[in-house]
């Protein structure tokens, strides 16, 4: 950190002492929060790094350390996978880096293009098929997935330096680093504010798959290093549900960046920034828990995957039958439930293509599942209307 950040915090500090002083933006262009003491009456959960310790809520898929690798670890705040790809974008470069996901426990591996960007960029998010980003101010940008600017926004309200997509309202959660949480419709209109009164928010998650039923906001919260913070929000009410603290090395290693929660192979995950570091994939969810999805059957059996992909209303999904028997395919919501039975009855052995439908459901993640003949295979499916 920087002499000058210290004689700040000094002074910040010293100014809430007399009352005198409300928390503010500041520096649009500064990375790390001001840095000012914690209450300990939140301190309920404490992991060491980015090795979790008791009471930590996830397990972790994968852990990405970057500190060793030129250019990303200075400056790489990203979280983010949109097709099977990684993105680690730089806040004070223009500089976005890919990786395949064929990495440990299904994390980054080979290195792939790095992509220019329009820069400054904090927390990406994405809508299943476009990026989206801010540049810590009221901007908000629209990218393709080779990082080109397709459109940029203004936000009635707050900053774009932690941003999220909320699906169900469709729209975006944002905030500054203190101050509250906001969402915008795609017009840049202001809708709902979460009130609190964090410091560092940095990277912002949000996802309805956890708890059935309710739909969370996650602030991945630079607080006062060493001591960071995941936030959990309730997105209707706004109130905060849980807090769950970080130690990190430093006051410049290991500090919060981007953050999202997305669903990835067949996992609801946590992804995390720990800026100059390392990305780590927690966890959340196993979406196949209830499905009974066994892959012991003939090997001539094959479920194929559904195109397009994404789609909107309609995909067309192919299997192969090995020989003769009862045959069942389903479709399922991230929650396990049922949606829709496609087929169920006596069918010949042979190749088939079933077109699904989907005009009546809302957007999102389904998962579609075959049955037969002691042969189980289920695969995801992303609706975007």
């Amino acid at each position: 950190m920087k002499k000058g950040t210290y004689v700040f915090a000094f002074v910040f500090v010293l100014a809430l002492s007399f009352g005198f002083l409300m928390v503010s933006q500041g520096d649009p262009n500064a990375d790390v929060s001001p840095n000012i003491s914690t209450d300990n009456s939140i301190n309920n959960n404490n992991q060491q790094d980015t090795t979790p310790a008791a009471g930590w809520p996830f397990t972790t898929l994968f852990n990405y350390n970057y500190a060793t690798v030129t250019n990303m670890n200075a400056g790489t705040v990203g979280a983010m996978v949109l097709f099977n790809r990684f993105y680690f974008n730089r806040w004070n470069l223009t500089d976005t880096y890919t990786y395949g996901n064929n990495g440990p426990g299904g994390g980054p591996g080979t290195a792939g293009a790095t992509y220019p960007y329009i820069g400054s960029v904090r927390d990406l998010t994405t809508d299943g098929r476009y990026l989206y980003g801010g540049n810590a101010t009221t901007t908000l940008y629209k990218f393709d997935t080779n990082m080109t600017t397709i459109w940029t926004r203004v936000l009635t309200g707050g900053s774009t330096r932690a941003i999220t997509w909320d699906p169900n309202r469709k729209g975006f959660w944002n905030a500054n680093f203190g101050g509250n949480i906001f969402f915008h419709d795609t017009n840049g209109v202001l809708r709902q504010t979460i009130t609190t009164a964090s410091l560092g928010k940095y990277g912002l998650g949000w996802d309805s798959t956890l708890s059935v039923d309710t739909a969370w906001v996650w602030a991945w919260d630079q607080n006062a290093p060493p001591a960071c913070q995941l936030l959990k929000f309730h997105a209707a009410t706004g109130l905060l549900k849980a807090t769950y603290l970080v130690n990190i090395p430093n006051a410049t290693t290991g500090i919060p960046g981007g953050a999202e929660v997305q669903i990835y192979q067949n996992n609801l995950v946590l992804l995390l920034n720990y800026q100059n570091f390392a990305l780590v994939g927690y966890k959340m969810k196993d979406l196949l828990v209830g499905l009974g999805q066994t892959n012991n059957g003939v090997r001539n059996f094959k479920l194929g995957q559904n195109y397009p992909n994404p789609f909107n209303p309609s995909t067309k999904i192919s299997f192969t039958i090995a020989f003769a028997g009862d045959v069942v395919l389903d479709v399922y919501d991230v929650n396990g439930k049922l949606v829709k039975n496609l087929i169920n009855g006596y069918m010949n052995a042979g190749d088939r293509e079933f077109t699904f439908d989907a005009s009546g459901l809302s957007s999102g993640t389904y998962f579609y599942k075959i049955t037969a003949n002691g042969y189980s295979e289920t695969k995801k499916m992303l609706l975007v209307k």
